[in-house]
């Protein structure tokens, strides 16, 4: 296989720069889990970029049509990019070079087997890669070059119909986090096997409440965070009981504030990691919504256009796709 073009930018750690836009204003009020508090920006927690590799050619010379979920495949050292406009899961390296790919073929409500719409992919405790699919009503558990293994389905009302699962994350202890495709909202928490632990949710717009769940994470703490885009706070927090904790980002105008999120990671730093489509940024905060920076939007190193999904592996290293890009971004952040 002849590799892959890749454009890369690398810095030296002295010189490593706060991609593109560090937002260093007076930042008003937008946090809200009891009393609301200033958002200051903390340079000692602000994420600073030490090299970056731009990927903008898929798997045997074809482009990044719609990009919407990735993944980081710690055991076998690969990124796992769900290219939905091709139908396509496809692997890369670490080096950003491709590995491969697959087409994700569904079953639908027909019977009838066709080419897919992968959405979102995660890697679960056995090294699988679990893909949602916005054309089929399950999780496909596949082994990691796309043999499909075993179906995961959501109990009603999560199983038929407009029904279905949504965003998807693992947890360090093997659970499954599924959040449901309704804009009802709710959250699965799955066992290593699929087997259903808890569900919970309560839908709405207000603290507390779940509307059209873009993302969800699990601190290090074993907390679920939850992106809405309906929601009055962006960014939720709740325990494993589904008990609200905390919430912050309202939508709104400025720093610290959002638009469209459609994405979420949990560092094991605590620090929270959320894109945002519109605003083409990913915003970094602190366990307690306090805003740390900003990576994207503008022009230059580190900018984005439309980020739709990212990842961390936990040790540095970040993946993120962008459907306005239409690339493949790995950088290296601290």
């Amino acid at each position: 296989m002849i590799p892959n073009p890749v454009r890369e930018m690398r810095f030296p750690a002295p010189a490593a720069f706060l991609a593109a836009l560090v937002l260093g204003l007076a930042f008003s009020s937008g946090w809200a889990g009891g009393a609301s508090a200033s958002l200051e920006r903390d340079p000692a927690g602000a994420p600073h970029v030490d090299s970056t590799i731009v990927q903008d050619v898929a798997n045997a010379g074809a482009t990044f049509e719609q990009p919407n979920g990735v993944a980081f495949d710690v055991a076998h050292d690969e990124v796992i990019v769900a290219n939905t406009g091709l139908s396509r899961v496809e692997f890369f390296g670490r080096d950003g070079q491709a590995h491969g790919y697959f087409v994700h073929r569904v079953t639908g409500a027909d019977g009838i087997e066709r080419d897919g719409l992968p959405k979102h992919v995660a890697v679960d405790a056995k090294g699988r890669i679990l893909v949602v699919d916005a054309l089929a009503s399950y999780i496909d558990v596949c082994d990691f070059r796309g043999v499909s293994l075993a179906r995961i389905v959501l109990p009603a009302p999560d199983s038929t119909g407009a029904g279905g699962p949504g965003p998807l994350a693992v947890a360090p202890d093997g659970r499954i986090i599924v959040a449901s495709r309704l804009k009802t909202g709710g959250i699965w928490i799955l066992d290593a096997d699929g087997r259903a632990l808890a569900h919970w949710g309560t839908p709405g717009t207000d603290p507390g409440q779940l509307r059209a769940v873009a993302g969800v994470a699990v601190t290090p703490a074993g907390e679920i965070a939850v992106a809405c885009v309906l929601t009055t706070l962006a960014v939720q927090v709740f325990d494993a009981q589904g008990h609200y904790l905390r919430g912050f980002g309202v939508h709104d105008i400025g720093p610290g504030r959002f638009s469209v999120p459609d994405g979420i990671c949990v560092t094991p730093d605590s620090r929270v990691w959320v894109s945002d489509m519109m605003r083409h940024n990913v915003q970094v905060f602190d366990p307690a919504g306090k805003l740390l920076g900003a990576l994207g939007g503008g022009e230059g190193p580190g900018a984005m256009f439309y980020p739709s999904a990212l990842a961390s592996d936990g040790k540095g290293m970040f993946a993120f796709v962008e459907t306005g890009g239409k690339l493949l971004r790995l950088m290296w952040i601290r």
